[in-house]
């Protein structure tokens, strides 16, 4: 062979500038591809999250009827109206009405402490007041105790449901029958419930938060009723179906009311609007890498066998056969992976950890999602070596031979 050729074995020349930069786009891929496949990994553990209770099959019903201009004191009997009008609904399974929908980042909160103690033992608690029904229809299970019923009226004694983070946080494992009391807020002072049953814990303000302490207070006991009220409702319809007849039935009632309805697995889904946001725009640039990178891994490997054409074909001449000559190319395409790899590992290690508050119940440095861009990267290279590689199988060895 001639001295000054340019193969890769004809020497062990150093890396080009075109494959320096080959090597920057590979390790620049990388971190692109990690931060995509770190974003949706992310998004797709929230989405298939257990939030303690069943998100399927439900629909939100938002009913006002502040221009119905109803006494205070006959809007609790007016909303067991509206209750039982979308529970004659065909097709709805359970119902029930409630203060905050779950997942919404509502709810009032106050400091409780266990009759018997002082306020020094107060825990701070999430309250939501609910429905006879909300547990059944959100298929949350009671650890102990039981549901509320239409017999928890104002005249009868203040009830309440507690959830398991709150009789854990109180030090009571078993808190039914036991008596709580809510600290004074302005304008109402002290008031004291009896625990009747304790609940399994269930996501409350938002996917990402740990358990919180929780009371739940019977709807028909409240002192305060608001011109609406919030209901969510089971169904196996489809959404629009339901939406439609629901819609109708609560307008023959009463042409007054304002009705909002909303599929409660679509509201989960624009709650997570940033992080859906963030794998799109993460996988875009990710595969945008990939193909810049696939590109100058075909253009630096299409050069070289053009010029390594002779080198080539004198292999040939002397015995090499396909499997010789596609190894050859590829050797370098996986070469240059390997280093872009080595050299982006650091940078996604640290690239990533700004990135920590926008996941969830991942690492930055997960391992699974940097294993999986590497692969991702050595199959790019590989199907970008190809195409070269199978070219320079294709070399005549006679005109090699007859060039020299």
């Amino acid at each position: 062979m001639k001295a000054a050729g340019r193969g890769l074995t004809a020497g062990r020349e150093r890396f080009s500038l075109r494959r320096g930069l080959v090597v920057i786009q590979v390790a620049l891929s990388l971190v692109l591809v990690a931060s995509a496949l770190l974003f949706s990994r992310s998004l797709n553990k929230l989405l298939k999250l257990d939030a303690g209770f069943n998100q399927e099959n439900l629909l939100i019903a938002r009913v006002g009827f502040n221009r119905l201009k109803i006494d205070p004191a006959n809007r609790l009997a007016f909303r067991g109206q509206v209750l039982e009008r979308i529970k004659a609904t065909p097709g709805v399974k359970d119902v029930s009405e409630m203060d905050s929908i779950p997942l919404t980042g509502g709810g009032r909160g106050n400091a409780v402490w266990l009759e018997g103690r002082t306020s020094a033992d107060k825990v701070d608690a999430s309250f939501n007041r609910v429905g006879a029904d909300y547990f059944k229809t959100l298929d949350i299970p009671l650890v102990s105790g039981r549901s509320f019923s239409t017999t928890d009226s104002r005249s009868s004694t203040n009830v309440a449901i507690i959830n398991q983070t709150l009789a854990q946080m109180l030090r009571e494992p078993n808190p039914v029958g036991k008596r709580f009391v809510v600290e004074a807020t302005p304008g109402e002072g002290e008031t004291t419930y009896e625990i009747v049953g304790m609940a399994r814990d269930a996501k409350f303000e938002d996917l990402r938060e740990s358990a919180l302490p929780v009371v739940y207070l019977a709807s028909f006991q409240d002192a305060y009723p608001s011109s609406g009220r919030q209901f969510l409702i089971r169904s196996n319809l489809p959404p629009t179906n339901l939406s439609a007849s629901i819609n109708q039935g609560l307008r023959e009632f009463n042409p007054g009311l304002d009705v909002n309805l909303q599929v409660f697995r679509s509201m989960v889904e624009e709650s997570l609007l940033r992080e859906r946001l963030m794998a799109k725009l993460s996988g875009s640039f990710g595969v945008l890498a990939l193909v810049l990178a696939s590109i100058g891994l075909y253009g630096l490997l299409s050069y070289g066998v053009t010029s390594r054409s002779k080198e080539i074909g004198i292999r040939m001449a002397l015995g090499a056969g396909t499997r010789n000559v596609l190894s050859l190319i590829l050797h370098e395409a996986v070469l240059l992976v390997l280093i872009g790899v080595a050299v982006g590992v650091p940078v996604v290690l640290y690239v990533s950890r700004f990135a920590k508050s926008l996941l969830f119940d991942l690492s930055p440095t997960d391992p699974v999602s940097l294993v999986i861009a590497g692969l991702v990267l050595m199959s790019v290279a590989l199907v970008a070596g190809y195409l070269p590689a199978r070219r320079a199988t294709k070399v005549d060895p006679l005109v090699a031979l007859r060039d020299e």
